[in-house]
């Protein structure tokens, strides 16, 4: 693997190299004083770098334009930020860009790197992995799904695939059997609904987020939430639109989570 570090004071550069070679040693380590240095090295030699660690403050820029300038050339590469103490603003700014780990430099910034290069490995490797997941949905509703929600329908460009049943016996049963990624619960015209819910989560253990749709304008009350339920949507024009994205995204943090 190969690793970048951006950082223009050779001591800081030194100590880095040494540590996560010291806890890595295949890693093949190369390191650049500058963001145009990188840029220029990265479109001349394929292929990319594993991980790049970037120092906040360089010569000609920070790490935050060189990370805006490679998803740009459309290089998304694991890129970790080291930033002094007093640079709290550029902390927060890193971390709503979504950089895969903020290391503050001090004294032991040096024996946190090995691990935070493979903590960005490991994290892009089950992000890849889960970007191909097929998210299993069970759908329960007393209603037909294409009066309730079209299932069909929301899954057709979608990685989304679901299991509807309007008996609750059955979605027992299915549980109990199907290592299913989310609950998705119908709560109107389903008798029985909130109570079905509760006891998946406490009696059968189910540890798959759990989603109640209603037609009813409003914010749900606590028992709801207190049953185990991870959200409540209220079903408007744009609910079958978006559902694939409210999926994939309940999905994808309680499996960050876990």
């Amino acid at each position: 693997m190969r690793v970048v570090f951006v950082g223009s004071l050779p001591e800081d550069v030194d100590q880095a190299r040494r540590s996560v070679l010291a806890a890595m040693p295949e890693t093949d380590w190369d390191s650049r004083c500058s963001m145009q240095d990188v840029l220029q090295a990265i479109q001349a030699s394929p292929p990319a770098p594993g991980v790049i660690v970037c120092e906040m403050a360089l010569p000609d820029g920070t790490a935050l334009e060189l990370l805006a300038a490679l998803r740009q050339l459309g290089r998304d590469i694991p890129f970790i930020v080291v930033a002094s103490t007093h640079d709290q603003a550029a902390m927060l700014q890193a971390l709503r860009m979504r950089v895969d780990d903020c290391l503050v430099k001090d004294a032991h910034f040096a024996k946190q790197l090995p691990d935070a290069v493979s903590g960005a490995i490991s994290r892009r490797s089950a992000l890849a992995i889960q970007s191909q997941h097929q998210i299993q949905v069970l759908h329960v509703s007393a209603g037909d799904g294409g009066v309730t929600t079209n299932t069909a329908q929301v899954e057709t460009g979608s990685r989304i695939r679901f299991t509807h049943t309007g008996d609750l016996s059955k979605a027992r049963r299915l549980l109990s059997g199907t290592p299913f990624d989310v609950l998705l619960v119908e709560v109107d015209g389903t008798p029985g609904a909130l109570e079905f819910v509760a006891e998946a989560r406490r009696q059968m253990a189910l540890d798959a987020p759990i989603i109640l749709v209603s037609d009813e304008l409003g914010a749900p009350g606590e028992h709801e939430f207190h049953i185990g339920a991870m959200k409540w949507v209220t079903r408007d024009a744009q609910f079958e639109a978006r559902l694939p994205l409210l999926l994939e995204d309940i999905w994808l943090k309680h499996t960050l989570i876990k």
